[in-house]
């Protein structure tokens, strides 16, 4: 291993450590930032059921839009009753201007006509 690698290595564990320090003080977007990979098996094991808590707990602090969405898409690809759990957490996102989110909803609803 060369010097950038090892420098890469321990930048990543430095990242790591201060992303989850900021989840334990309370941080919204570092709880989604910490939830993305567990959700998507990025450099750790992939683990929905950790990733949805990291969303929740982020909406539970501030309604976080893009926790919000997040696990909107976590349903949309669950369960058939997923889609409608779904929908809900998507439309919480677009009431407060989340474009993606905005555009699921606007989506569904021309598929139900």
């Amino acid at each position: 291993m060369d010097d950038d690698s090892i420098d890469t290595v321990i930048s990543h564990i430095d990242m790591g450590y201060l992303v989850t320090l900021a989840v334990d003080q309370g941080d919204e977007g570092a709880m989604v930032n910490l939830g993305n990979p567990y959700d998507a098996g990025h450099g750790m094991v992939q683990d929905y059921e950790r990733a949805n808590a990291l969303y929740r707990e982020a909406i539970g602090v501030d309604n976080n839009t893009d926790a919000l969405f997040n696990l909107g898409e976590s349903y949309s690809q669950g369960e058939e009753s997923g889609a409608v759990t779904a929908l809900s957490f998507w439309q919480r996102a677009a009431d407060l201007e989340h474009p993606v989110s905005q555009w699921n909803v606007g989506l569904a609803g021309r598929l139900r006509k």
